[in-house]
């Protein structure tokens, strides 16, 4: 359940159309009726501050949930967030202090008995993956998205249909709803990835789930993954960011979950930054 903040402020200015009454309600039908609930928080919001998001975490760990996951604020092209920002920097956490407030939470969440399983979720679950619908996507379980604005993962192919502008949401919908119902309508954009492309997401997904194992690599690629990627993984070894404890599992590190956004770059190939850098700028 996505709350966000415990604060009315905070959910007004993020778009959030709920009071916090509404959400605490929510919590409660939730926690009665099911064994595994998970609730979001977002820090770095527009005009929230340490104290705040301490509160709403606060709030958040009264009611003992079994999974949260706390999300730095993002800004996105074409969002709210982004253009309130670009007028008023001064209401928003800078990326220095998003991380000492990620620090601070590892610290309080490991105080209250939850393990890490990724840089934003922490969960007392005990024994396999606390978001086993990810876990499945990330080891290569075709993912179909329905919808408008869905993205769909399936094998090599990667697609889906418009990106969603909050201006222009009716006439995309409306388009969406007005096409017909055959193959070539289920995509708008996408790419189709390489054999390289696959390995380096798979190695990159992986790393994420904290669970990057070199003999699933050479069963799914027939190939050792020392040979494919040496110079990489010494790397992030040197800086202590992952640990080969097992001596076939790479696992995240303190460290590497805290720069585990940072550390995926460097299985980026020059065509997809160069992609990715002609999108940003369309």
């Amino acid at each position: 359940m996505g709350i966000q903040s415990m604060v009315p402020g905070e959910l007004a200015h993020s778009g959030r159309p709920y009071s916090v009454e509404t959400a605490e309600a929510g919590i409660k039908a939730l926690m009665e009726r099911f064994s595994h609930v998970n609730l979001d928080l977002i820090y770095g919001l527009r005009g929230q501050t340490r104290d705040s998001w301490i509160f709403s975490l606060g709030r958040a760990l009264d009611y003992e949930p079994q999974t949260l996951s706390l999300y730095p604020v993002v800004v996105r092209r074409m969002t709210n967030i982004m253009t309130s920002k670009a007028h008023n920097p001064e209401l928003f956490f800078s990326e220095a202090e998003k991380y000492e407030v990620y620090d601070q939470n590892v610290a309080l969440m490991a105080s209250k008995g939850y393990r890490q399983e990724s840089f934003t979720r922490f969960t007392k679950i005990a024994g396999g993956r606390a978001y086993r619908q990810e876990a499945s996507d990330f080891k290569g379980t075709p993912l179909l998205g329905l919808g408008v604005g869905a993205r769909s993962y399936f094998g090599r192919y990667h697609y889906g249909t418009d990106n969603i502008d909050w201006s222009a949401a009716s006439p995309i919908i409306n388009a969406f709803s007005a096409r017909p119902f055959d193959p070539d309508a289920i995509a708008s954009h996408g790419i189709e990835l390489t054999p390289e492309d696959l390995a380096r997401r798979y190695v990159l997904l992986g790393l994420t789930l904290s669970a990057l194992s070199r003999k699933d690599y050479a069963s799914v690629f027939g190939r050792e993954l020392a040979a494919d990627f040496s110079e990489e993984l010494k790397a992030l070894e040197c800086l202590q960011l992952v640990d080969l404890a097992d001596g076939d599992t790479y696992q995240l590190t303190h460290a590497g979950f805290k720069y585990s956004s940072i550390m995926a770059r460097i299985f980026y190939t020059g065509t997809m930054v160069a992609l990715e850098e002609q999108y940003q700028a369309a």
